[in-house]
């Protein structure tokens, strides 16, 4: 869809000719709401550790700050100023994969959420992620021919629909009424065809998938899956970030806004808000037991799911990362801006 500039190219070029093997990308898409920041925060405070293993990492705080402008925003008719603006971020990014591959990193690990959607459209349009297609198809620029391995993990509709629901309504989205609920639970929509759409977006690739009840607080974990190997033992994140709002927080919140009768509507205590009464929350169950069932079956031969991690799988890496960094060592903190 979009070209690199000349130097992108010429940069490529002078890798060919020196024989450099195109670096790995290993894509992280989420999903929201199944520990995301908890992991991003997790490969952050671990940067330094990952590229002595020749890993970089590109998260949010990368992602959103300037590298992929024009390419995770809302989707609609293209302008010509934001086709200018993703085109220059094809060729930004294309640029610093070419600088990682001069330096020696052998592997790129993406994680970014908001590649295939965001809480707030999946909430207002009453669908999950009803435009992973067309936001996948302005990465395929980027990362065809490189992406090894694509990952997403999901979790039960009546968690992640309650979980997305008290993440919104301290954001100004307003307290869902009973027709808003149904939506939910009736929309066509299903994890099942949210991984099909991943792994025809990006067919040469692996496309693995894990529940987040199954890897829930194990950035370790969740990071040997990317990998697709066991990883050195680094520091863990200092606590679970954003969770959800507990019952309490969204009751205040509703009153600071002057919504006094939906902050009454929510039960009292501290624990988790779930919107959605028993029978709705049946439905979803078994909807999700029918997506993990199909998963267990081999999805088709188009994913796998990843439901266990044992300790080995994420214990120490057998070369570990040792104190002879390497020649390269600063090159590979220079390229991928580790300061």
């Amino acid at each position: 869809m979009f070209r690199g500039s000349g130097q992108t190219r010429a940069v490529v070029a002078a890798l060919i000719r020196r024989g450099h093997r195109l670096m790995d990308a290993i894509l992280h898409l989420g999903a929201h709401r199944t520990g995301t920041t908890t992991l991003q925060a997790y490969l952050r405070r671990n940067r330094e550790a990952l590229l002595d293993l020749r890993i970089a990492v590109w998260e949010p705080e990368r992602m959103r700050g300037g590298l992929a402008n024009g390419l995770t925003g809302a989707t609609g008719a293209l302008t010509p100023q934001a086709m200018r603006t993703a085109g220059r971020s094809v060729g930004l990014m294309r640029l610093e994969m070419a600088r990682l591959e001069m330096a020696g990193i052998d592997r790129l690990l993406v994680s970014e959420e908001n590649m295939i959607g965001s809480v707030r459209d999946n909430l207002m349009r009453s669908r999950l992620y009803p435009q992973l297609v067309p936001r996948l198809a302005r990465f395929a620029g980027v990362f065809s021919g490189r992406c090894s391995r694509v990952v997403i993990a999901i979790r039960s509709y009546e968690s992640y629909w309650a979980s997305a629901l008290a993440f919104a309504l301290p954001n100004g989205l307003p307290m869902p009424d009973a027709a808003r609920l149904d939506r939910l639970v009736t929309q066509p929509r299903r994890w099942q065809r949210v991984i099909e759409e991943v792994a025809n977006s990006f067919p040469r690739a692996e496309c693995l998938v894990w529940p987040f009840e199954a890897l829930i607080g194990r950035p370790e974990a969740q990071l040997a899956v990317l990998t697709g190997e066991p990883v050195p033992v680094m520091q863990e994140p200092r606590r679970w970030l954003h969770p959800s709002p507990t019952r309490a927080m969204l009751r205040q919140a509703l009153i600071d806004r002057g919504e006094l009768c939906a902050a009454a509507s929510i039960p009292p205590g501290n624990g988790r808000w779930q919107p959605f009464g028993p029978d709705h929350v049946e439905v979803l169950r078994a909807l999700y037991a029918e997506d993990m069932a199909w998963l267990r079956d081999g999805a088709g031969g188009c994913a796998t799911l990843i439901d266990s991690v044992s300790p080995t799988d994420a214990g120490p890496h057998p070369h570990g990362a040792t104190e002879d960094r390497g020649p390269n060592h600063d090159q590979r903190r220079e390229a991928a801006g580790a300061g």
